[in-house]
């Protein structure tokens, strides 16, 4: 009897959580972006484990994941919430193909394509995120993305005690987008290049080779 009400609480604690999980519109692109960081409950909801260095829970924010395990995060919050995965590795969105665990500090191995038509959750392209982070078609002077001063809207290294914090325990940026700046890295879709291209563009996707 305590296993099976331990298990309808766990229940509704999960449907609880992913109702929490907010999003925000960026109605210019067209894209909707988490209103936070992901936290570290939601991590360990979604894939089963938290491997965080700072491995406190609750609201502070996952850190310590490869672009490999946001990937695999992704596909299993979308089919979580009802919608289509993204990513596809080898012909499958499904993560149970993948022959991929998260958290192990391995590589997907395999041909990794991107689902264009699928309505599920995806890591932000950079220029997707550089846009959300400048707070739009904003014509505000901000120096950081909500605000001039750091200490209004980041947790870095002269304040935050080299830890992470709370995710939205600083205020948001203009598009109510919590910690823009500052906590964790964020990862983006794009491959990593030193050299940027030249010229005028239209919502760049990066290099199509890199790191």
């Amino acid at each position: 009897k305590s296993s099976y009400v331990d298990y309808i609480i766990k229940e509704a604690q999960k449907v609880y959580m992913l109702n929490m999980f907010e999003l925000v519109n960026i109605d210019d692109i067209n894209i909707q972006i988490s209103k936070t960081e992901v936290t570290q409950d939601l991590y360990e909801l979604v894939v089963g484990r938290n491997t965080s260095a700072n491995d406190v829970g609750g609201e502070f924010p996952v850190e310590g994941v490869s672009v490999y395990d946001a990937m695999y995060f992704c596909n299993e919050l979308s089919l979580l919430k009802g919608l289509t995965p993204v990513y596809v590795v080898n012909g499958s969105p499904q993560t149970y193909n993948w022959r991929y665990y998260p958290n192990e500090k391995r590589t997907i191995d395999g041909v990794i394509t991107r689902d264009e038509f699928a309505d599920g959750f995806r890591l932000p392209t950079e220029e997707e995120w550089e846009f959300a982070a400048r707070e739009g078609k904003s014509l505000n002077t901000n120096i950081y993305s909500g605000s001039s001063n750091i200490n209004a809207v980041a947790w870095y290294g002269e304040n935050s005690g080299i830890t992470t914090h709370n995710v939205a325990t600083k205020e948001p940026n203009s598009l109510k987008l919590y910690d823009m700046c500052g906590n964790v890295a964020e990862w983006c879709w794009d491959y990593y290049s030193a050299t940027l291209a030249s010229g005028s563009q239209t919502n760049p996707h990066g290099p199509t080779m890199g790191e």
